[in-house]
């Protein structure tokens, strides 16, 4: 996934999935709040980051230089994904909950 926007541009070109879009966050909004995937943040140590996951969302992957900058990254990663997938009319899959072994 990728994603770029312009300076005071509030939309986002989303390229995901091999499509690419303009999506304004009010198009298909939802309360992203209500979503909740899960987030691997593991270390790498060659690039010196941390690499975020979202097991849920195919291809959804980013980093941070700090572990709150892959959170917030992950998160942004997250609404964007939603949001390429709303675009695209296609189906969320749902969270994973978390079971205690």
């Amino acid at each position: 996934m990728t994603i770029a926007g312009k300076d005071g541009d509030d939309a986002k070109t989303v390229s995901c999935r091999g499509s690419t879009k303009r999506v304004r966050p009010t198009e298909g909004k939802t309360e992203m709040n209500q979503f909740h995937y899960s987030m691997v943040i593991q270390w790498d140590s060659r690039d010196n980051i941390f690499v975020v996951r979202v097991p849920e969302l195919p291809g959804c992957v980013t980093h941070g230089d700090t572990y709150e900058e892959a959170v917030r990254q992950g998160e942004d990663a997250i609404e964007s994904w939603i949001m390429a997938a709303i675009a695209d009319n296609e189906s969320l899959p749902p969270p994973r909950d978390y079971v205690a072994a």
